[in-house]
This record gives structure tokens, C-alpha cells and sequence, in this order.
């Protein structure tokens, strides 16, 4: 985790302080982890597996706007916004 580029430069008071407050939950096949223009409840930091970004169009249409694969984060660029 530490050698994603969001967390590279963390510090170590900096990582205390993420154990103390992390949570660690399991998500099955179909979850819905957030909703588009919804208020960011946290990051997520992807362990394992794989996450689709969907998004709608203009036509209230939904397309794949990226895939995310484990190591990786979630919901960082709006949680820090």
C-alpha cells in the first residue's frame, strides 16, 4: 500500500494515525460500494479483485467508465475535494 503514489509520501504519524481509524469490511459480487454525485463516506483501499466505475451519459445511459484492480484506491480525488 505504501507504494501507491497517493500514500507515497506519507509519514509515519501519518500512517499511525490511518490504523487507527480504518475499518475493514468484505464486499460480494454486485455491491454497490458508492453512488455518482453522492457525498464520499471514506476511501476504499482494494485488496483483492476488481471494481467497475459506471457512470451515465447525458441519455441517463450506463457505460464502464474504468476498471480498478487490486492494489489500488477509491473515492481518494472526491474524499480529498
Amino acid at each position: 500500500m505504501r507504494h501507491l503514489p497517493a500514500l507515497r509520501e506519507a509519514r509515519r504519524e501519518q500512517w499511525t494515525r490511518f490504523r487507527e481509524l480504518r475499518a475493514t469490511r468484505l464486499y460480494s459480487k454486485g455491491n454497490i460500494l458508492f453512488y455518482e454525485d453522492n457525498l464520499p463516506l471514506g476511501m476504499f483501499f482494494l485488496c483483492g479483485g476488481r471494481v467497475k466505475i459506471v457512470q451515465n451519459d447525458f441519455q441517463n445511459r450506463h457505460y464502464i467508465a474504468r476498471i480498478v484492480k487490486a492494489p489500488d484506491l477509491l473515492g481518494d480525488r472526491a474524499f480529498i475535494a
